[in-house]
């Protein structure tokens, strides 16, 4: 048993496991280059987020 399976919330069947391993198996390819924008400087006058308005 992998230990991955042990995080499981409860047992899987060997057909259920069996669809898991495809399922990993499927995710295979190159990671896609992320180029992050360069953000300015923080200064003092930079505004400061605001809590008001998001869900709490």
């Amino acid at each position: 048993m992998t230990p991955m399976f042990c995080l499981l919330p409860e047992d899987v069947t060997d057909d259920e496991a069996e669809k898991i391993v495809a399922f990993l198996g499927s995710l295979t390819g190159d990671v896609p280059e992320v180029t992050l924008p360069a953000l300015p400087v923080e200064t003092k006058a930079t505004p400061r987020p605001v809590s008001e308005g998001l869900p709490q």
